[in-house]
């Protein structure tokens, strides 16, 4: 009997926060998009520019300025999932797994969720 259809299977519910976060590229400091969504494992943005299924990409989240952290800023990997165009707006919404960062920066992320989510 095969095993379970990993497509189908439930995964980790993102949470919004109160703030819409910029996140940009870390190579070329753009804007990549504005951030939707997040958890643990993934990130959801509202961007201009499409980004190719299957792409890698490093980015960087400036964090909320009444944020308390030794960094104002949040870095990591992620692998685009999915992206689609807006049917309303010339935006694009795109689904990232993240894929590579630093333990302290998970933290991070616990934090912003702790705080700042509705």
């Amino acid at each position: 009997m095969p095993g379970p259809d990993k497509t189908k299977q439930k995964r980790k519910d993102r949470i919004h926060l109160i703030y819409y976060l910029l996140v940009f590229d870390a190579g070329t400091n753009l804007l990549a998009g504005h951030l939707v969504d997040i958890n643990e494992e993934g990130i959801r943005l509202m961007c201009r520019e499409p980004f190719a299924e299957g792409s890698t990409h490093a980015f960087r989240m400036i964090l909320p300025d009444n944020m308390d952290a030794a960094s104002r800023e949040l870095s990591f990997t992620a692998q685009c999932a999915w992206c689609r165009n807006n049917f309303y707006s010339d935006f694009h919404g795109a689904g990232f797994r993240i894929s590579d960062i630093d333990e302290s920066h998970v933290t991070l992320i616990r934090r912003l969720i702790t705080e700042f989510a509705y």
